[in-house]
């Protein structure tokens, strides 16, 4: 296969990148495309702008409790269908991979443009991360629309792959599937394992009879780490052990919160360790 990502860019211009076999097209959102009239471009950018602060306002007060219209409440993913599905097409891909639900309606417009140029049709694939009924840590007035745009758009998918046994059960009931999606899961190939030189009690010189709590991932509010470092003074011998793929604001909240609670010696962060 001839593989090629499609994504945003974070500068005003497309560039290019290489990961493994595939090639990577980042595009510059619609906020940063230019126009010859500086003016123009900064009357543009500072509508965008306030538009986009008006959105929130509505998701975070209102359209909580009042539906509002799902163009404006999924603005994020109209810019994408806009700017990534002509580039999507461009490229004539016989099979058209949608990672995640945002990319759906990309996916789809970047099929229906194939159709219409008289080209062959991609089969897609739906890769579904979530159960978005469950998400509760995307607001509500998003959720909402979110599971509306996934209900209308699954049945258009040639084939539907996720994470684990019990999403793809929930996927099955929640859209009325004919087909129990597959099963993928996001593990290392065990066939290309290596020894890793060390382990996290040598690094972290810990007996091996000491109580030790380890979390891998991305580090957020949703992913629950707080619970385990506010537990801590209910553990006395616990450690908690953070792997983390580099500092930010909400480690440090971690961190903070630590040292507040008198746990911070028995919290560590180490970076993530290669797949194999």
């Amino acid at each position: 296969w001839d593989v090629a990502i499609f994504g945003w860019s974070p500068k005003g211009q497309i560039d290019h990148i290489s990961v493994g076999r595939a090639h990577v097209f980042r595009l510059p959102r619609p906020v940063f495309q230019r126009h010859p009239n500086r003016l123009l471009t900064i009357s543009k950018v500072l509508f965008l702008r306030g538009r986009n602060y008006l959105r929130k306002a509505w998701i975070i007060s209102l359209g909580q409790v009042i539906p509002g219209p799902s163009s404006e409440i999924l603005r994020p993913i109209g810019e994408a269908r806009s700017v990534l599905a002509p580039a999507v097409a461009a490229f004539e891909p016989d099979l058209i991979h949608a990672q995640d639900f945002s990319a759906m309606p990309v996916a789809l417009d970047a099929q229906k443009a194939l159709v219409a140029a008289g080209k062959k049709k991609p089969t897609l694939i739906y890769d579904a991360h979530e159960f978005l009924p469950g998400q509760a840590n995307i607001k509500r007035a998003i959720r909402r629309s979110l599971v509306a745009m996934e209900r209308r758009a699954i049945n258009r998918f040639d084939s539907i792959i996720t994470v684990s046994a019990m999403i793809a059960e929930m996927l099955k009931s929640n859209h009325g599937l004919k087909e129990l999606p597959t099963v993928v899961q996001n593990d290392p190939v065990l066939m290309a394992a290596r020894k890793h030189p060390s382990d996290i009690r040598t690094d972290l010189g810990l007996a091996p009879d000491v109580p030790l709590m380890v979390y891998s991932g991305g580090i957020a509010p949703q992913r629950g780490i707080m619970v385990a470092v506010e537990s801590l003074p209910f553990l006395p011998n616990h450690h908690l052990a953070i792997m983390a793929p580099g500092e930010n604001a909400y480690l440090r909240t971690l961190i903070s919160t630590g040292e507040k609670l008198g746990v911070s010696s028995r919290i560590h962060v180490l970076p993530f360790v290669s797949n194999a």
